[in-house]
């Protein structure tokens, strides 16, 4: 028997196919563990499930495995290019999945440990947190230039910083404009605090992790880059070479060939963006010293007169020396050793810091 579960948050559709195609059986589950027992009396032991990878999979995910069942996770954007149905419904959805699986047609997703998800979540939300803190502070820049505080924000590089604070809680406008002001501080604290707790969970998670440390011996990548390269990259060992793992980051150019013309267009972006954005970030850290990524992305930049295809370029480059270095356990060859000792204090710091507060 094959099984296609189209999932949704609250209720979900399965179909039950026998060997030749044929349907078995249709029915409708809610999204919980009754829905779940409902499924499975529907289905015989001897079955194959597929299903997209979607938020809604990995809790119905986790207890079919746990059940013993041999469940599929297919790629939504591939079961999309192979089925290019515009009227779908969650019947067909459902149908679609299974019939695939049986025809052994079913485009598969790579699904990560619990504890890789984990820390991909902390991770996420670590990065969410920084995005608001940048929000709130920029609120508050709009405000003060609006009230004519602009001289203030002139005058301090960093407004926010000890001597930039205490000037800011200076400021007395004696109306209903304090009460905004003090909300976007109370806003801002309570963000940083909570960043600093998600700081020191990373630091916990990242100081007895062996490819972070590889990771560290690079230039301008600390221990929260280096965990978020490696937790979105997963296992290394499932990308066949430098090239499969471009791919999966998005970095690779689309290309349109036909006959004998072949036109190369922007890169894909497909895969993670979280590890595109980390990529690219640390090129602009990894620019401050001198190696082969900055003469490259510097060659580049004057060769193309363009900073964005630079970047972009210089993050594949990165990529690829990344792949080698977790693939062979080996250390960046233009380390600095006194920078990689400096950031690997700042991280046992950091872990010190979390135990005396436990």
């Amino acid at each position: 028997m094959y099984v296609g579960i189209d999932l949704g948050i609250d209720t979900c559709s399965a179909s039950i196919l026998d060997e030749q195609g044929n349907i078995k059986e249709c029915l409708d589950f809610v999204n919980d563990s009754a829905g779940w027992g409902k499924l499975e009396t529907a289905m015989d032991t001897d079955v194959k499930i597929a299903m997209e990878a979607c938020t809604a999979a990995y809790p119905i995910y986790d207890h079919l495995v746990s059940k013993g069942y041999s469940v599929f996770v297919a790629h939504p954007a591939a079961v999309g290019a192979i089925t290019q149905n515009k009227s779908i419904t969650d019947d067909k959805a459902s149908y679609i999945l299974a019939n695939l699986l049986r025809l052994n047609y079913l485009p598969l997703a790579y699904i990560p440990s619990p504890q890789t998800i984990m820390i991909r979540d902390i991770l996420r939300t670590r990065i969410k947190t920084g995005q608001e803190i940048t929000r709130t502070k920029n609120r508050i820049h709009g405000f003060l230039a609006k009230n004519g505080k602009r001289e203030i924000i002139r005058r301090k590089k960093c407004i926010f910083g000890k001597s930039g604070r205490a000037i800011l809680n200076d400021i007395r406008f004696n109306d209903p404009r304090d009460c905004i002001l003090k909300t976007m501080f109370a806003t801002m604290d309570n963000l940083t605090a909570q960043r600093k707790v998600l700081d020191e969970e990373i630091a916990k998670i990242s100081i007895d992790n062996p490819f972070v440390n590889l990771l560290m011996t690079i230039p301008g990548i600390d221990y929260y880059s280096a965990l978020i390269i490696v937790n979105e990259i997963g296992d290394i060992d499932r990308f066949k070479d430098a090239s499969s793992l471009c791919m999966y980051a998005g970095l690779v150019p689309s290309v349109h060939s036909s006959c004998n013309v072949t036109r190369m267009g922007r890169i894909t972006k497909r895969g993670p963006p979280m590890l595109r954005w980390v990529l690219t970030v640390n090129v602009n850290k990894i620019n401050k010293y001198n190696n082969p990524i900055t003469q490259f992305y510097r060659r580049i930049a004057n060769k193309k007169k363009s900073k964005k295809v630079a970047y972009v370029a210089a993050a594949r480059k990165l990529l690829v020396m990344i792949y080698y270095m977790l693939k062979n356990r080996e250390s960046c060859r233009w380390e600095v050793p006194e920078l990689t000792d400096r950031k690997k204090k700042t991280l046992q710091k950091t872990c010190q810091r979390k135990a005396l507060k436990a």
